[in-house]
């Protein structure tokens, strides 16, 4: 069956109202982390309640602004991996999260201007993921018991661009209501995929 846009435009449109709500932790010690760069750039980052302080090699300091709230603050949830696929290493924080869904900021490295570089956009992702194999970046979303939403991106011109997405969830009988979009490279546009029911899977 081919699922109707103005449903998945009310699927998406209730996923987009649900608000992060943080589960408090204990403040814990400040940390250092000595990264070494794939043997490019070497730099250390250490994090604090207020922000994470990059110390680089060759002298330069770079002070990141964090905007997860201090009840929130473990430095152990710094993260540093290759988000754009370029090469170099990037830094990425929490900027928000609960039990079942974690956003993060993302400060991707510059090797033309050496520093760390905020991608304001990655707070509105959920639960990234890289796939380094794809050069890709998937996130899932949580919403409720019932509400699943899960996207694939990749970078175009320095942004993340949207390829995929899926949603399942139920509707008021409780049956499962399963979205499924492709974007094609042919019309430029987000794409219905048919998606077989549940009972016919099971047969």
């Amino acid at each position: 069956m081919k699922m109707k846009l103005g449903l998945i435009s009310l699927a998406m449109a209730a996923l987009m109202s649900f608000a992060l709500t943080g589960c408090g932790t204990e403040p814990v010690q400040e940390t250092e982390y000595t990264i070494k760069n794939t043997e490019k750039v070497v730099f250390s980052a250490t994090p604090s309640e207020k922000e994470i302080q990059v110390q680089m090699e060759d002298g330069g300091v770079q002070k990141l602004e964090v905007l997860l709230d201090k009840e929130l603050y473990d430095p152990t949830m710094l993260i540093v991996d290759d988000y754009n696929f370029d090469g170099y290493m990037d830094i990425a924080f929490p900027a928000n999260y609960n039990e079942y869904n974690k956003i993060y900021q993302l400060w991707l490295y510059n090797s033309k201007t050496a520093k760390f570089e905020e991608n304001a956009d990655f707070v509105n992702y959920s639960n990234p993921e890289i796939d380094a194999k794809n050069k890709q970046i998937k996130a899932v979303q949580y919403a409720d018991a019932v509400t699943t939403s899960s996207a694939v991106y990749e970078w175009r011109d320095g942004a993340l661009f949207c390829l995929e997405t899926e949603v399942t969830t139920q509707n008021e009988n409780g049956e499962e209501i399963h979205m499924h979009m492709v974007y094609n490279e042919k019309t430029k546009q987000m794409e219905s995929v048919e998606v077989e029911s549940v009972e016919d899977e099971k047969e």
